[in-house]
């Protein structure tokens, strides 16, 4: 392997934390308001992947 890819191998993967104020409003959004998941977020600034996980 490569000095590069050693390298890019040994970073841990940083995730990202949304408060949980942001994931109520995410939530309400889509399961009360009847918005498409890929509308709210957008609107919430989060991925689609994200409200469906």
């Amino acid at each position: 392997m490569s000095n590069i890819a050693l390298s890019l191998a040994k970073q841990k993967r940083q995730y990202n934390s949304y408060p949980k104020e942001i994931k109520q409003v995410a939530a309400t959004l889509v399961s009360e308001q009847g918005y498409a998941v890929a509308q709210t977020a957008e609107a919430v600034g989060v991925s689609t992947r994200f409200l469906y996980t």
